[in-house]
């Protein structure tokens, strides 16, 4: 019985990281497709960062690098707008920690990177 709870705790653990990292690179990567969505339709570098932050809501806390996007051409149609997105966030449930003692790597932290890629509407 001993044996079987911390076990267990780290299989609850591991569920939890999983789903939580698992719900963050999907809003990160809905966060690339919208700022590249506002690129596409002729919007500036300062609105395509403030449509990653809205979409991202209470997660723009962590650190967030948006670096300066492709945008569009009004003249010319054909091109793409292309956004990337990368999002650093700390393990919440301690679980990196622990696996850290006992491995070679500190894995406290993990960066999530996205793409989004729109064409360009004339």
């Amino acid at each position: 019985m001993a044996i079987v709870l911390p076990l267990l705790l780290l299989i609850v653990f591991g569920i939890i990281e999983f789903g939580i990292g698992f719900n963050r690179q999907l809003k990160v990567t809905e966060a690339a497709h919208e700022g590249a969505r506002v690129a596409a339709l002729g919007g500036s570098a300062e609105a395509v960062r403030d449509k990653v932050r809205q979409v991202l809501g209470e997660m723009s806390d962590a650190e967030l690098d948006v670096p300066p996007p492709t945008l569009c051409d009004a003249d010319a149609a054909g091109g793409d707008a292309v956004v990337d997105v990368s999002l650093y966030y700390w393990s919440p449930t301690g679980l990196g920690a622990l696996m850290a003692r006992f491995g070679s790597r500190d894995i406290t932290s993990f960066e999530i990177r996205a793409t989004g890629v729109m064409s360009c509407v004339g």
